[in-house]
């Protein structure tokens, strides 16, 4: 602005300056008039240039401080967008058992991490009863983690499947029965669940019949079984576990039908006197 000023000055003072006499001092006059206005105008022109180059670099800090949180709001949204395609929706066989688990985008993305409730959702989300048998039996075939065979058999009883038994006794029959620190066995986690269940249907209760009936699984858990079964029954059907069990061979299996039919026949007494 300093100079700016200084040239302004200059060409004022030329501009009140006598004539010139001869025609060299006229072209003289003429040089310096013609060279203070092109340096003012050279001044000016640098002058916007300065200005326009500070816009610029405000714009493009702030542009660079943007990306970042717009691309975490971007990626937030098409994280949630992929839980809400992939998410089952629920039958209705599964809303009479239990209620169905939501899947988290971070479970989608390390489905070995999964949970029981997690695989439920997914063989609950399959679309007909023979997709589902077959899944569970190649669970069966290849070993899988515990949670998913476990949830393949729960499901297959929740959807009422004609392949539960089936399924049922092959567990018993090929997987480990032992638990371990990681937890309880695959069998010995579906009879508990199934106990639970038995009261309030009648497929898990067919399965716990045919578990404890066949004489081929291990004692302990045929003996669970079928106290789970005779638990479950209603009581105008305790006569059929009687007439069933009345001759058992295995003297612990035995022993545990006597043992539950009078506890069902006790309480039953005891609810007849109150």
């Amino acid at each position: 602005m300093n100079a700016l000023l200084e040239l302004s000055d200059l060409a004022c003072r030329l501009a009140h300056q006598d004539p010139p006499r001869t025609v060299v001092a006229f072209e003289r006059r003429a040089r310096a008039e013609t060279l203070v206005v092109c340096s003012v105008a050279l001044l000016g022109l640098l002058s916007v240039l300065v200005s326009l180059a500070r816009v610029g670099g405000l714009e493009a800090s702030e542009a660079a401080a943007a990306p970042g949180s717009l691309a975490a709001t971007r990626e937030a949204e098409v994280t949630l967008d992929a839980v809400r395609e992939q998410a089952p929706a629920a039958s209705a066989g599964a809303e009479e058992c239990e209620e169905l688990p939501a899947l988290s985008g971070a479970r989608i993305a390390r489905r070995d991490e999964w949970t029981e409730r997690e695989f439920r959702a997914e063989y609950l989300a399959l679309a007909s009863a023979e997709e589902l048998a077959a899944r569970v039996s190649a669970a069966l075939d290849l070993q899988a983690c515990r949670a998913e065979m476990l949830a393949g058999l729960q499901v297959l009883v929740m959807r009422e499947s004609p392949a539960a038994a089936a399924l049922a006794v092959r567990a018993a029959h090929e997987l480990e029965l032992r638990s371990d620190a990681l937890g309880e066995s695959v069998p010995r986690a579906f009879v508990a669940w199934l106990e639970r269940m038995g009261p309030r249907s009648a497929t898990a209760r067919g399965v716990l019949e045919s578990m404890a009936g066949d004489g081929s699984i291990e004692t302990q858990l045929r003996a669970a079984a079928l106290r789970a079964w005779i638990a479950a029954l209603p009581e105008d059907e305790l006569g059929i576990a009687a007439s069933r069990f009345g001759r058992e061979a295995d003297d612990t299996v035995y022993a545990s039908a006597l043992s539950s039919l009078e506890l069902r026949r006790s309480g039953s007494n005891g609810e007849r006197r109150e």
